[in-house]
């Protein structure tokens, strides 16, 4: 079901792995002539004698959509939480989930009290993990040895890069307390430098619900994607954000799943956006996504989601 929203007075509270090594701008300009990159680094003709288009300004994530062979108009998998449903939220044991499914995985970041980006959801440590208190408050070494789910201690963002190194994109979530949103500068400052320690510029994005701190970003690393994610709306109030994102050159938005419909993928693209769903995790919703022609899917289950789509590719 598809919740019709009218205005921003309605809010309320394979070679998925090769495409980011290359680097996204290489791959934009290459696949229009029918070539994909490989293992080593080069790229190789397809031979499966489909036509795909890749489409988003030159370093969007959403240029992605149709990379899995006869697939052509497939949104693509992004894991949620580093495939929350497959493993501990946002540990290495789910970028590693990601890795075999996914054409992205997306991670929440927080600084911790090194100053050093590490992946949590809460900006407290009591849901997910066996410590307490603020993960501001907490040091890496003490991050290390917590137990976030299944042995898997608090992991950082340098971690992250470091496996994957390429293989997929990184969608960085910058987490920032409503009440406290001069935090956000010193995160993005932090995310930045590992991104560029890593040469990761090319295949990771910056998103947030801090619209503010989406655009200090672009204008401080116009080279990373970047997207804004919002709360349910539509209507107005969703053709307002959209103008504001083109001008800002934020290439995405994403929107809460079970308010996207056909209206929002106009909105988006004819703005030169791209649209991003989260968080869907059922059939159902998979395939409502993929008729309104959302181009990116956000799920716990990317293995599902992968499977649906190539499953839909045969039918």
């Amino acid at each position: 079901m598809v919740v019709e929203l009218q205005d921003v007075g309605d809010v309320r509270p394979g070679d998925h792995e090769n495409v980011a090594r290359v680097g996204l701008a290489q791959v934009h300009e290459r696949h229009r002539e029918g070539i994909l990159p490989d293992d080593a680094g080069g790229f190789r003709p397809r031979n499966d004698g489909a036509k795909h288009t890749l489409v988003g300004h030159p370093y969007s994530l959403a240029r992605l959509r149709g990379i899995l062979p006869g697939v052509m108009s497939a949104p693509i998998v992004i894991a949620h939480a580093a495939a929350a449903g497959e493993a501990p939220a946002n540990t290495l044991a789910g970028v590693r989930a990601s890795l075999a499914s996914a054409a992205a995985t997306e991670i929440d970041l927080h600084l911790c009290a090194d100053g050093v980006p590490v992946l949590l959801h809460d900006h407290t440590l009591d849901r997910t993990t066996d410590l307490s208190g603020p993960v501001a408050d907490v040091p890496l070494a003490d991050l290390a040895s917590a137990d976030a789910g299944e042995g898997e201690p608090v992991h950082s963002l340098d971690q992250v890069l470091d496996l994957v190194a390429g293989r997929i994109a990184v969608m960085c979530e910058m987490k920032v307390a409503p009440d406290h949103p001069e935090e956000g500068p010193a995160l993005l400052d932090a995310t930045l430098d590992v991104i560029r320690r890593h040469g990761a510029e090319s295949w990771t994005a910056l998103h947030s619900f801090d619209h503010d701190l989406v655009e200090r970003a672009r204008a401080f690393a116009p080279e990373i994607e970047a997207a804004f994610i919002v709360a349910p709306m539509g209507g107005a109030g969703l053709m307002a954000l959209c103008a504001r994102a083109a001008e800002h050159g934020v290439g995405a938005i994403s929107l809460f799943h079970a308010v996207v419909g056909p209206h929002a993928t106009d909105a988006t693209h004819e703005h030169g956006l791209q649209l991003w769903a989260w968080t869907a995790d059922t059939p159902a919703d998979w395939a409502r996504l993929a008729d309104a022609g959302v181009d990116g899917i956000i799920t716990n289950q990317p293995a599902a989601l992968r499977a649906w789509i190539e499953a839909q590719a045969s039918s």
